[in-house]
């Protein structure tokens, strides 16, 4: 069940939300993009934006999460 849909929130949906979630911090996010690099999902996700964008890789970095152009092109080559 959601912040707002538990009832207790009616005053402050927002101030519920952020008592009740973990804040999101730097460590959380590093994490997350050492995970997901090389995973399954972001080759799925790779090859969607790929095909949505045309190859336009400009636009591909700019929509795939944790990508850097610098760090990750010649990556990307080999599974494209």
């Amino acid at each position: 069940m959601g912040c707002v849909e538990s009832g207790d929130c009616r005053a402050s949906p927002y101030d519920c939300c952020r008592r009740r979630n973990e804040h999101v911090t730097l460590d959380n996010i590093e994490s997350f993009c050492e995970h997901h690099r090389g995973s399954e999902a972001e080759v799925k996700d790779l090859k969607g934006l790929y095909m949505k964008h045309g190859g336009n890789m400009d636009k591909v970095f700019a929509n795939l999460m944790c990508s850097e152009p610098r760090e990750d092109s010649h990556r990307f080559m080999e599974v494209l």
